[in-house]
C-alpha cells in the first residue's frame, strides 16, 4: 500500500495548495483523524527504522514521552527546555548533515556496497537507507499537508478547536531531541562494526596470542570511518523542517486557538521563544505573530499568567529544597527608589521574563529603525509597519496578562519605559494617519505598564510635557499620556 499512500499524499498536497480553499475539513473530520493517524504511524515508524526509539539515555536525558502516563510525575515541560534542541543548533546540525551529504555517495550505491556486509556482522534487524528515507519523506509530506490545511481560514476555527491536533503536534515535537540522543545512523553502524571488530578480535587471540589490537584496529577503523562517511544521518534536518510546520501551524491559527491546559502552554511557548531567539529570520516573525495572537483571548492570557507563575514557584522551590523561602529572600530590592519592593531581578523559571527579554531586543531595534525613517522623512515599508504592529500587540497582551509585580518589573528596566514614550510620540502624528493605530497601542501599552507604578514613572514627566506641546500630537494619544501620571 506504499505506492497508493504516496499517491494520496501527493494528490492532498496539490488540493492543499495555499492559495486554494478546496478542502474544508469541518465537511470531511474523518480526514483529519487519517492524517493525525498517519503523521503518528510515520513518525514511530521513522524512528524505528533509524535506530532512535532503541536510545534510553535520549528518554531519560531528553524531553521523553509526555504521553506517557509515568511522565506525569517529570518536572514540567518547560523547566526542561535545556534538554531542548534549539533552532540554531538545529540550524548547524543541519547544515553539518547537509554537507556531509553531498560528500557521500548517492543512496543506492550505499545500498549496493558495505550495508549487506555490515547487517550479516549484526544480529539485529536493519531496515535499508531506501526504507528510512521513505517513512522520513512520508513524515514531512503529511506534516507539510496539515501545515497547508491550516492557511484556509475555513479550516482555523476547525484544526484550533480539535482536542486531538494540538496532541499529535506535541507528541512529534517533543518525543525526539538530538541532546537526549546517544546514537544516530551513523553511530548505530559504528557500534555494528565495533562488535564484528572485537569478536573478529577476540577470536584472533585465542589463535595467537602474540596478535594485538594494533594489528587489527587500523584496517577494522577504516571500515567503520568508511561506513560512517557513507551512511549520513539526516536526524537535524528532518526535525527542524516538521518544527518549522509546527511554527506555521501555530502562526496560522493562535487567534482561534484556546490553549486547553498548562501543558499545551508550556510546549507552545517553548517553541515560540525558540524561534523568537533567532532574531532577524522569517521564523523569528512567525513565532511573534503567534504570540501577539495568542494573547487575544482572556481565557489564554489568565491560564498563561498562572503557568507562569507555577512554573516560578516549582524552581523557587527546587532551588530551597522543595519549600516556599520567605518572600523578602526572594528578590533583591534596587536602590535609587524610595519603594522597597521594587525588584532588580525577577525570579527565573517562567517564560513570562524571556519573553520580555525578547520583545525588548525587538523593540530597540524598531525604536532604531523608525527614528533614521523619521530623521530620513522617509516612509515606512508596509512590512516593516505589519512588523511594529505585531509588535506592539505582543508587547500590550504580555502588560496585560502580567501580574503587579513583574509589570513594575517591567517598568524599572532601563529603556523600556524611554523607548515606549518615543516610539509613541514619533507615530501619534496625525499628518501620518497610516502610524495612528500604532501609536495609540505604543501609548496603551505604557499606560497599562505603568497602573500603580506612577510614583516610578515621574522621571518621564518632562519628556510628556513635551509630547503635549507638540502641535500635531493625536489628542487620543495626549489624553492616554495624561493618565500615565
Amino acid at each position: 500500500m506504499r505506492l497508493e499512500v504516496t499517491n494520496a499524499l501527493n494528490t492532498l498536497s496539490t488540493l492543499t495548495r495555499q492559495d486554494s480553499d478546496n478542502l474544508q475539513l469541518v465537511h470531511c473530520p474523518e480526514l483529519l483523524d487519517v492524517l493525525l493517524d498517519l503523521t503518528v504511524t510515520t513518525f514511530e515508524s521513522w524512528k524505528a527504522s533509524s535506530g532512535i526509539q532503541s536510545t534510553a539515555q535520549g528518554q531519560d536525558q531528553g524531553m521523553g514521552r509526555f504521553d506517557h502516563p509515568a511522565s506525569r510525575a517529570q518536572p514540567s515541560i518547560f523547566s526542561r527546555r535545556d534538554c531542548f534542541d534549539t533552532y540554531q543548533q538545529l540550524f548547524e546540525y543541519s547544515v553539518d548533515e547537509a554537507c556531509h551529504l553531498m560528500e557521500c555517495p548517492s543512496s543506492a550505491e550505499t545500498a549496493q556496497g558495505d550495508t549487506p556486509e555490515l547487517d550479516a556482522m549484526s544480529s539485529t534487524p536493519t531496515t535499508s537507507v531506501h526504507d528510512r528515507s521513505s517513512t522520513k519523506d512520508l513524515f514531512l509530506s503529511v506534516s507539510n499537508i496539515l501545515r497547508n490545511l491550516s492557511f484556509s481560514p475555513i479550516n482555523f476555527e476547525f484544526l484550533a478547536r480539535y482536542p486531538r491536533f494540538l496532541q499529535v503536534l506535541k507528541g512529534t515535537l517533543l518525543s525526539i531531541q538530538m541532546k537526549g540522543s546517544t546514537r544516530d545512523v551513523d553511530m548505530v553502524d559504528q557500534e555494528r562494526l565495533h562488535v564484528g571488530c572485537s569478536e573478529t578480535k577476540m577470536e584472533a587471540d585465542s589463535m595467537d596470542e602474540d596478535v594485538t589490537e594494533e594489528s587489527a584496529d587500523p584496517r577494522l577503523g577504516t571500515k567503520a570511518t568508511e561506513s560512517t562517511r557513507r551512511i549520513p544521518s539526516t536526524w537535524a534536518l528532518t526535525i527542524l523542517e516538521h518544527r518549522k510546520d509546527i511554527l506555521t501551524i501555530l502562526a496560522n491559527l493562535s487567534g482561534y486557538l484556546i490553549l486547553p491546559d498548562s501543558d499545551s502552554a508550556q510546549w507552545i511557548m517553548l517553541l515560540l521563544l525558540d524561534f523568537m531567539n533567532a532574531q532577524d529570520t522569517y521564523y523569528a516573525s512567525l513565532a511573534l505573530e503567534a504570540v501577539a495572537k495568542l494573547g487575544i483571548s482572556h481565557d489564554n492570557r489568565m491560564l498563561l499568567s498562572n503557568a507562569d507563575r507555577d512554573l516560578r514557584m516549582e524552581a523557587v522551590k527546587q532551588r530551597h529544597g522543595g519549600r516556599l523561602p520567605p518572600r523578602h529572600l526572594t528578590h533583591k530590592v534596587i536602590t535609587g527608589y524610595t519603594t522597597e519592593d521594587v525588584f532588580e531581578k525577577w525570579e527565573e523559571g517562567g517564560f513570562l521574563h524571556p519573553l520580555f527579554e525578547c520583545l525588548s531586543g525587538m523593540l530597540a531595534k524598531v525604536l532604531t529603525m523608525v527614528t533614521e525613517q523619521q530623521s530620513l522623512a522617509h516612509i515606512m515599508p508596509h512590512s516593516a509597519l505589519a512588523h511594529l504592529e505585531t509588535l506592539m500587540l505582543a508587547t500590550y497582551n504580555l502588560a496585560v496578562l502580567s501580574e503587579a509585580d513583574f509589570r513594575r518589573y517591567m517598568v524599572v528596566q532601563p529603556g523600556f519605559v524611554g523607548g515606549l514614550l518615543r516610539l509613541g510620540v514619533m507615530l501619534s502624528d496625525v499628518r501620518t494617519p497610516a502610524y495612528t493605530s500604532v501609536g495609540m497601542r505604543t501609548v496603551e501599552t505604557l499606560r497599562v505598564v505603568s497602573k500603580d507604578n506612577e510614583h516610578l514613572l515621574v522621571q518621564y514627566t518632562e519628556v510628556i510635557a513635551k509630547a503635549a506641546m507638540q502641535p500635531h500630537i493625536h489628542p487620543k494619544v495626549l489624553d492616554d499620556l495624561m493618565c500615565v501620571l
